[in-house]
């Protein structure tokens, strides 16, 4: 992406894909940011430049910024299950939680072969407590992606669920994705959230140490999700946010932000 810049400037999925990159692969967002302003510049009815900005920067600070660009996503392009399933998750986040989940249904009844939905679903639902809408959006999750590590995990948290409830749940929950976690075949920010739930804050932190340190992708989940988000007021969990140097809100160009009538300004090619 950086040598297509390089070669064609004026070139805005070019811009929109090194973004991507220095986001998600070198978790630089002062850059990250520069080059999705420049593609949607460039062209601003991309709506894959807009809701992969909202989806990256998602996050305390930002959401109202998110969320502007993620309806100018669903504005260019209304029934794209990635537009939709985006701004779901991005209300879930927001606390408009019964206004996601009911959009993320929706993408569900119209491609239900999509695996997003079911991942963010599963995902509140384990927040909410709702532990057999969990189960079940989190099998469909693993049949999807026919992920082995997924199915086993969502069968032993069926199985402890059945016997014991929320207690047995988290017990096989633990460990199952503990295993898979020392193995290195799943997500230590996922184990995170059932240590939270759990009490077992100690080693949450651990675990979020450990991504960091790993440069697991997942780890970028910190500034948005709600559980991981109970962790707020300890020290090492405020320092491990400050390490991901997202910019302020505040720098984003006025051209980007919403009017003084709260209407999305269009951002103007140069």
């Amino acid at each position: 992406s950086k040598k297509a810049v390089e070669l064609d400037d004026p070139l805005a999925e070019a811009h929109r894909s090194l973004a991507f990159d220095e986001l998600w692969g070198n978790w630089d967002f002062t850059v990250g940011e520069k080059e999705f302003r420049r593609g949607i510049e460039l062209n601003p009815r991309d709506p894959l430049a807009h809701v992969w900005f909202a989806n990256a920067f998602a996050g305390p600070g930002w959401y109202s910024i998110c969320m502007r660009e993620m309806n100018r996503a669903q504005e260019l392009d209304p029934a794209a299950p990635v537009v939709l399933a985006g701004k779901g998750q991005l209300l879930i986040n927001m606390g408009q939680s019964e206004q996601g989940i009911e959009m993320l249904k929706q993408v569900e009844r119209t491609d239900p072969d999509f695996p997003a939905p079911h991942r963010y679903l599963a995902n509140q639902y384990f927040a909410l407590r709702k532990y057999p809408d969990f189960l079940i959006e989190y099998q469909k999750q693993a049949e999807l992606t026919r992920d082995p590590v997924l199915e086993a995990i969502t069968a032993a948290a069926s199985e402890g669920f059945s016997r014991d409830g929320e207690r047995g749940l988290l017990e096989r929950l633990y460990a199952v994705q503990h295993k898979y976690s020392t193995a290195g075949s799943f997500a230590g920010a996922y184990l995170a959230r059932t240590c939270v739930r759990m009490g077992k804050k100690d080693e949450a932190l651990q675990l979020l140490r450990a991504d960091y340190a790993s440069h697991n992708p997942e780890f970028l989940m910190i500034r948005a999700d709600l559980i991981l988000n109970e962790l707020k007021d300890d020290p090492a969990y405020r320092e491990l946010v400050k390490n991901l140097r997202v910019p302020a809100p505040e720098s984003f160009p006025a051209a980007f932000l919403p009017d003084q009538n709260g209407k999305n300004a269009e951002p103007k090619a140069r």
